[in-house]
């Protein structure tokens, strides 16, 4: 903003010294000068008056911003007045990274050593063998009962006439002997004239003794032993075949049964024979005899 020309020099004007100036201006946009006291009046143009309403937007927009930044400092900061802004300064000398160290070689430890899977065979199946058949001596045997009758006897030459029992009927004249009691041991059975112990090992190595009691009958015949005929050593749980030559080694007769009594009857007598009588079983009956 100038006046629209210089003011030319003369003798009113002095070229040395200190000037004094008032400027007024209105927004009519003329102004007056008073310099020493003259007014002088000047006009300023429109171009100078848009460059300031330029310059004061620009001055506003700047200050909005600056408001904001100021306020938010002043809200953040515990105390009323604000700290100044330190500008960053970057450092004159940085110090470099240190390098990275290389990576640590490491031996590895070798895994443990897997042991190989051997397969398990599988089992081969073992033949078993069918049980044998039962013995049939056993069978026969474990079939007896108590009570029972026998057609089995001893036949005086240390064995029985019959591997295996066989059940009669007690009336028939085969019925031998009768089973007073089944035990495991022949030490178990009753002892007397007239009785024996029938025995059997099993296959499973177990015993069964049949304790036999003789059933004697008019006209069976057994073996004795005499050196006068007087006297007797009759087997009665012997039967023998009446007919018979022979003897066993320990005997030299062959006596026939003529009658079974009680202990108090009295035996018959044959004129011409040698007879002899024994108490059986329990004592409560005796058997009549005579030598063939």
């Amino acid at each position: 903003m100038s006046p629209q020309g210089p003011p030319a020099s003369g003798p009113n004007r002095p070229g040395n010294g200190p000037h004094n100036v008032n400027l007024n201006a209105t927004a009519s946009g003329q102004g007056r000068v008073n310099q020493a006291g003259r007014d002088q009046h000047f006009h300023i143009t429109f171009p100078l008056v848009g460059a300031a309403l330029v310059l004061g937007l620009l001055v506003l927009a700047l200050w909005k911003p600056l408001q904001h930044v100021t306020a938010g400092l002043a809200d953040d900061s515990p105390s009323a007045s604000a700290s100044p802004v330190v500008p960053w300064t970057p450092p004159k000398h940085v110090d470099p990274l240190p390098p990275l160290p290389p990576p640590t070689t490491r031996s590895r430890v070798p895994d443990p050593p897997v042991p190989p899977v051997t397969p398990t065979p599988s089992p081969t199946p073992r033949y078993t063998p069918p049980p044998p058949p039962p013995d049939p001596v056993d069978v026969a045997f474990a079939a007896i009962r108590s009570g029972d009758c026998l057609d089995v006897y001893n036949t005086g030459l240390g064995e029985w006439s019959r591997t295996s029992p066989v059940a009669v009927d007690c009336r028939g004249g085969s019925a031998f002997n009768r089973v007073a009691a089944v035990a495991t041991a022949a030490a178990s059975c009753p002892t007397g004239m007239g009785r024996d112990a029938y025995g059997h090992t099993n296959r499973d190595n177990s015993v069964t003794v049949l304790c036999l009691e003789r059933q004697f009958r008019n006209g069976q015949c057994f073996v004795a032993a005499t050196s006068d005929y007087r006297s007797y050593n009759g087997w009665l749980s012997v039967v023998w075949d009446c007919r018979s030559g022979r003897v066993p080694k320990s005997a030299n007769v062959i006596m026939a049964i003529t009658a079974v009594l009680t202990v108090r009857d009295t035996c018959p007598s044959y004129k011409g024979r040698y007879t002899a009588e024994w108490p059986v079983l329990d004592g409560s009956a005796k058997v009549c005899a005579l030598v063939v």
